[in-house]
């Protein structure tokens, strides 16, 4: 009979004891963990579908980006983007278009690192596309240039040449490649 009480009594507090012990160990399910303010990673805000665009001191567009998703770390002081696609206006012709697989964007908008198939289209006013591809590429957006160490792909029409490095001056539509420049010229 004493054994009878006893395991009526240890039953019920073992099955008590058990959900009390998971909650010590290991926290309320869904319970979230609050972020350190000054971790590196930390996300403040995102933006899907975002379209942004800067305009200069004379209200003229000066540059549109747009991105399936951005990303704001504020310990980092920086936007990561996914698939970004800049479109900087040009004084002829239609805009230069820059886009890439990721990038990161200075919170103050002064640099962006972009990589991962980064490619650069002009349609100069002639009508003929220029298209500069590379792995990473850093764009400095209010000078309206950008530079690379990577190797580079220029292609016009059924002209190719190839590079190691390069620094464009996007406005004036012109480009230095630094070195181990080989290129074939197709007259159109």
């Amino acid at each position: 009979m004493v054994r009878g009480l006893k395991l009526r009594w240890l039953l019920p507090l073992f099955f008590v004891s058990l959900p009390l012990i998971y909650w010590g160990l290991f926290g309320t399910p869904g319970q979230t963990r609050l972020s350190d303010a000054n971790d590196p990673e930390r996300i403040d805000f995102f933006m899907v579908n975002a379209q942004m665009q800067q305009f200069n001191t004379m209200g003229e567009l000066a540059r549109e980006l747009d991105s399936p998703l951005v990303v704001h770390k504020p310990g980092q002081d920086v936007l990561h983007l996914t698939e970004p696609l800049l479109r900087l206006p040009q004084p002829e012709g239609e805009p230069t278009r820059v886009r890439a697989d990721h990038g990161i964007m200075q919170d103050d908008e002064s640099e962006i690192e972009l990589a991962g198939h980064v490619e650069v289209i002009d349609n100069s006013p002639t009508g003929l596309e220029t298209r500069l591809t590379t792995s990473v590429l850093r764009l400095l957006p209010p000078e309206n240039y950008a530079e690379t160490d990577a190797p580079v792909t220029v292609t016009r029409g059924q002209s190719r040449t190839d590079a190691i490095g390069m620094q464009a001056w996007l406005d004036q539509r012109r480009v230095d490649l630094l070195s181990e420049v080989r290129g074939s010229y197709v007259k159109n």
